[in-house]
């Protein structure tokens, strides 16, 4: 079981990730400050979303611990053990402050056991509405604090129907959740001290510091001085950055350099103290080859791809030699954002020798060079500079990389070593030099400590094609510990479509982060890889079923990025059915319909599949977008169930659909209605009301809204521009369509519809901007939007 402390805010507002790290530090535990910009309703958001994001990736029983940006550690020298969870979740009662307020919980502090269960509570929550909650809150059960839209209030509410209570405990405020009116003499009378509804968090600081002559860290003095202080709030330095969103492919080829990298995977041991969640590849993607060669891979073995004779021996290369290969390798290179892998340059600080992972010290350099900061890796850490070299390659492209490819990026993950897929490397991993030792020590730790980890040299293993469930695994004998440690850093093993591909593109099955090991070295190192023996195949075979070819048709007509992350596995489901979640959404293959959305389900629920409406039937212009605003719970339709695509939208109904397509914000009507044709009570009275109140709509100057006449094109185009937030825009001097003009009313706002691809308008090259918006087209329009 490992622990890992997690913290968020969209920007370091405090000091606080330096109190967090430096507690973490002492006791072993991993350390994550989420900088993250999610898409939240509401700022209390944030929390849920960096919560899941980690435990997404964590492996069960490990603990998350949260800590909210504006709580501190006030006894270093004392560890969590006693309040791991022995169920779900271990949170605090919250104090009641001095003005008499409180709650049952308090959500700034929490220990989190990692599994099903917690990552379906902070879903649930995340995806309350928060009408329920406050239909279902009790201020004598519950506390008479209540915050709109809170976080602590959904996860109690979420405790209660999701049948957690008794899996949930409970602890005074002061055993990890004080104020600070709760310190009277000493800064370690508490474990935590949290600033909690301080009207001004800065204040709050100076406080502590005055009264307990503490350091801007709340820490004692001299305490931070082994803390990444330097960086940590200039740049991604020991920050999780923002998540890079995956792009529609509707013809994939292998992936250009550099490569995308792994999804979160367990890697224990040294890197503990280091790292949140230590990671490892996938390689899932056809990272960055030369051209795509046909014909068998002679010679690859998945139980033995390379002998531990080849992969140990640290003496394969000399310094020079490494750089006389950088040098041949990066002969056409063109400097980028960053210098070529050849020419690169960076100061080396000496590392001690490391017990754990068995890698020996290396001494500091002023302009050390990547062929350096290779050699002296693999030399500590016993590695053949060789296998560095086409893990780089493999991970990254950077020993050929040139122009536009050599960015930080890149030289950031240049190995995959703890860098999740979208999301950016953890830790203090983000740079070169890091990048090549931990990826050295990391193989050396493997072999130091061979049963500690997944897949083992001398038996049988069982190991997964490809992340996706539905493609199977293999049961492959690995030979040795060197295949052993590539499995392990890399958890795939590729089909045979991958072997057959050679060094292109296999099937949706196939993996190729081995492949592609073997096969750099093969072409690189040819005397490491000495068998022309025929290709040997994993059996069984992966096989592509026609199930999971409509799925992947179908999410690629539904443009991934409206539904998120495409990482998530295909899961089988009742009665011959398939699903697959996403961010607010799941994908339902079923044999009658084929692939088709559907509201969103916690992890490990089988999505309901929603009816088809009776009027549109496959093929129908706008059905996918149709289906979006089902799924995304933007329209039901009717109560016969029909959508009545070709039927103008009323003017009412399009209130209703911006309302929900904002996430449905937390909103009170007023008890006076503001337009004389809407009174409470009437239809959609709310949303019209809250589109009023956002500035969407004035309403006509009768003091009507009109709430049952169709909404014409001119007027949608307002509403969509103003529900954007206005932005700054300012219209070509030449009319884009015929019949919007130069001074026509609402042109701004149309320009700027089809700046953003919203509207194309017709074929003959009007817009109609007095045309009603049908059912259909409006469907589209929001669905654009979205994306």
């Amino acid at each position: 079981m490992a622990v890992h402390i997690l913290s968020s805010h969209t920007h370091p507002r405090l000091a606080s990730p330096v109190n967090h790290q430096c507690y973490a530090g002492r006791h072993g535990y991993g350390y994550l400050f989420d900088v993250t910009p999610y898409p939240v309703a509401s700022p209390y958001d944030q929390k849920l979303h960096a919560i899941l994001r980690a435990l997404d990736g964590m492996p069960d029983d490990d603990v998350l611990v949260w800590i909210d940006d504006d709580a501190y550690f006030m006894q270093l020298d004392r560890p969590l053990d006693e309040w791991f969870p022995a169920g779900v979740l271990a949170v605090c009662h919250s104090p009641v402050n001095p003005t008499g307020g409180w709650s049952k919980i308090n959500s700034g502090v929490m220990l989190i056991r990692a599994g099903e269960e917690a990552r379906a509570l902070f879903r649930a929550a995340l995806d309350t509405p928060f009408e329920d909650v406050r239909a279902w809150w009790d201020e004598s059960v519950h506390g008479n604090v209540c915050i709109e839209h809170g976080d602590q209030e959904r996860i109690l509410y979420q405790i209660d129907r999701l049948g957690l209570v008794d899996r949930v405990t409970y602890h005074p405020a002061e055993a990890f959740n004080a104020r600070i009116y709760q310190f009277a003499e000493r800064p370690d009378e508490h474990f935590v001290c949290h600033a909690a509804s301080h009207p001004h968090k800065p204040d709050f600081l100076a406080e502590v510091r005055g009264r307990f002559d503490l350091d801007p860290y709340l820490l004692p003095p001299g305490a931070a001085s082994g803390a990444n202080t330097a960086g940590l709030f200039a740049s991604t330095d020991g920050l999780l950055g923002p998540r890079e969103e995956p792009r529609p492919d509707p013809d994939p080829e292998p992936e250009p350099e550099p490569r995308r990298l792994s999804p979160l995977r367990r890697v224990r041991g040294w890197l503990g103290s280091l790292l949140a969640v230590a990671l490892v590849t996938t390689g899932l993607l056809v990272p960055a080859t030369p051209a795509a060669a046909s014909g068998p891979l002679p010679g690859f073995d998945p139980g033995h791809l390379v002998s531990d004779a080849v992969f140990y021996d640290a003496a394969a290369m000399t310094r020079d030699q490494v750089q006389a290969f950088l040098n041949t390798q990066g002969s056409g290179c063109v400097a980028g954002g960053m210098p070529c892998l050849k020419d690169y340059r960076v100061d080396t600080a000496a590392r001690a020798a490391n017990e754990k992972s068995g890698c020996g010290p290396i001494a500091a350099r002023t302009g050390n060079t990547a062929a350096g900061i290779i050699h002296d890796s693999a030399t500590a850490c016993r590695i053949n500079p060789q296998m560095l070299l086409v893990l780089i390659q493999r991970e990254s492209g950077l020993v050929r990389a040139s122009g536009s490819a050599l960015t930080a990026t890149a030289y950031g993950r240049a190995t995959g070593m703890a860098c999740p897929d979208y999301i950016g490397c953890w830790g203090n991993a983000a740079n070169f030099t890091s990048q090549v030792y931990w990826a050295a020590a990391q193989f050396q730790a493997y072999r130091k400590n061979p049963t500690g980890y997944r897949h083992r040299a001398g038996q049988v293993n069982t190991i997964s094609y490809n992340e996706e469930a539905l493609c199977g695994t293999a049961e492959v004998r690995i030979a040795n510990q060197a295949t052993a440690g590539l499995y392990n850093y890399t958890p795939f093993v590729p089909n045979r479509a991958s072997i057959d591909a050679v060094s292109g593109t296999g099937d949706l099955c196939s993996s190729y982060g081995n492949r592609n090991f073997f096969w750099w070295l093969k072409t690189w190192f040819p005397a490491a890889v000495t068998s022309t023996a025929p290709a040997v195949y994993p059996s069984p075979a992966s096989t592509i079923t026609p199930q999971m070819e409509a799925v992947y048709a179908r999410m690629r007509t539904l443009t991934l990025a409206r539904t998120g992350s495409s990482t998530s596995m295909i899961l089988a489901g009742p009665n011959g059915t398939f699903h697959k979640t996403f961010g607010k959404l799941a994908m339902v293959w079923t044999p009658a319909r084929g692939a088709t959305l559907a509201h969103w389900v916690p992890r490990g629920t089988t999505p309901t599949l929603l009816p088809a409406f009776r009027d549109v039937p496959p093929g129908t212009g706008f059905e996918g977008e149709i289906e979006w605003m089902r799924a995304m719970r933007i329209s039901e339709g009717w109560s016969d169930n029909t959508y009545r695509p070709v039927q103008p939208v009323q003017r009412n109904a399009m209130a209703a659909f911006l309302y929900r397509a904002a996430g449905s914000p937390a909103f009170t009507a007023p008890t006076r209605a503001s337009f004389t044709d809407v009174p409470v009570g009437a239809p959609f009275f709310r949303e019209i009301e809250w589109m009023k109140a956002a500035g969407i709509t004035t309403g006509y100057r009768d003091n009507t809204f009109r709430p049952y006449d169709p909404i014409n094109r001119d007027a949608m185009a307002a509403f969509l521009y103003r529900a954007s937030g206005s932005p700054a825009f300012t219209p070509p001097t030449r009319a884009r369509f015929s019949d919007v003009p130069v001074g026509t009313a609402f042109r701004t706002e149309i320009e700027w519809l089809a700046s953003t691809g919203t509207t194309t308008g017709y074929a003959d090259g009007t817009y109609r901007p007095l045309s009603p918006v049908n059912r259909d087209a409006m469907a589209a329009f929001l669905y654009r939007r979205a994306g």
